[in-house]
């Protein structure tokens, strides 16, 4: 009805990626159907599931529950559609049967379009999730589809690793989008992020800041010589962005190992990160440039940190998720914001000019 000049209508979720070229999809022969659909693999494909009966798939479409298709990639046959006066019927099919539904508007399509759609190879709809299951190599695949409550645009702590090149790919053109419309004078920004060793910490730190939405952005890990050949999780990382480089360190405090890397950094600004620290929204660093930018600040700080009365202190955990600026308050302004005693801080984030004379060994 919006189209009735097109025949042919792709749509995409928003959470899709098209990595290749679409013409093969697209000139796809949907054999006089009216849809091009992909199986849901997580819902009605794998039958040898011993709880198969408890999928809702099976308690929608019974035995033919194997053929229940994903909504998030469909190839519109506009043409038959009008030809069949599709729109005269589905709307009132959805208000009769609208109770049964629980994925919404792809239960819909299923039930009304039952039989009538042509399945698809799963590489024009390939769930992320699956690599685990029925792996593609990522030259196979025309639309990755990143389903789930976990996105490439925010944190994902604990996805697999059979999975981060398709969130590198997906964060990697966003990326480089995000270079192309940054203003010509965006100051590059550099991440020094020391690591400890005998934790997994160092892989959410690394995280947090692989998930920054800053276009102008370097990361340098700060690693032990030894590790660097010993982990292999920090290898791959660091192999899947080209702004992200390990950095072997050696030295017994945070000041000496940030003193051997400070070199190998380019940025206008460096935020220097410890061991625990971690950067919990995906738009610190463009806050922390902003915060710098309004007040031409040589150093911008900040933490979170809530008032203990029994013991009256200030304790909580570093990383804000929003950044306050408190450099305008006076001292019973700030007092309610933790400044006095605190036990954790962010980071430093630090014009670089103020450290061309800084001797941290010292």
């Amino acid at each position: 009805q919006l189209l009735p000049h097109l025949d042919r209508v792709l749509y995409l979720d928003a959470d899709t990626l098209v990595i290749h070229d679409l013409a093969e999809l697209w000139h796809y022969d949907l054999k006089g159907k009216f849809l091009g659909v992909v199986r849901d693999e997580g819902i009605g494909f794998f039958s040898i599931h011993p709880e198969r009966k408890t999928w809702w798939a099976d308690q929608l479409l019974g035995p033919h529950a194997t053929n229940y298709f994903n909504a998030g990639m469909i190839l519109f046959d506009c043409a038959l559609w009008r030809r069949y006066s599709i729109s005269l019927y589905l709307y009132q099919f959805v208000l009769d049967t609208i109770q049964t539904y629980v994925l919404d508007d792809q239960d819909a399509l299923n039930l009304f379009f039952y039989n009538l759609v042509t399945l698809l190879p799963k590489r024009f709809n390939y769930v992320t999730k699956f690599f685990n299951k029925t792996p593609l190599p990522l030259s196979e695949i025309t639309v990755l589809h990143f389903l789930g409550h976990e996105k490439p645009w925010r944190m994902n702590f604990n996805q697999p690793q059979n999975q981060w090149p398709a969130i590198a790919t997906y964060r990697t053109i966003a990326h480089k989008y995000q270079q192309a419309i940054a203003p010509a004078n965006q100051p590059r920004v550099s991440v020094l992020l020391d690591t400890d060793p005998t934790t997994d910490f160092s892989l959410e730190s690394i995280e947090s800041l692989l998930s920054q939405d800053y276009p102008v952005l370097e990361i340098f890990v700060l690693v032990e010589e030894a590790e660097i050949s010993t982990s292999n999780s920090l290898v791959t990382l660091a192999k899947l962005y080209d702004w992200l480089t390990l950095v072997p360190v050696t030295g017994t405090t945070a000041e000496q190992r940030w003193q051997a890397a400070l070199a190998q950094t380019h940025g206008d600004f460096v935020l220097f990160l410890g061991r625990h620290d971690r950067l919990v929204d995906p738009k610190v660093i463009s806050q922390l440039v902003q915060h710098q930018q309004n007040n031409q600040a040589d150093l911008v700080s900040g933490f979170r940190v809530a008032y203990n009365p029994k013991t009256n202190e200030f304790i909580g955990p570093a990383n804000p998720s929003t950044i306050t600026d408190l450099s305008k308050l006076n001292p019973s302004e700030l007092q309610p914001y933790g400044v006095g005693e605190y036990q954790t801080l962010t980071g430093q984030f630090v014009r670089r000019v103020c450290l061309h004379d800084l001797d941290f060994s010292a």
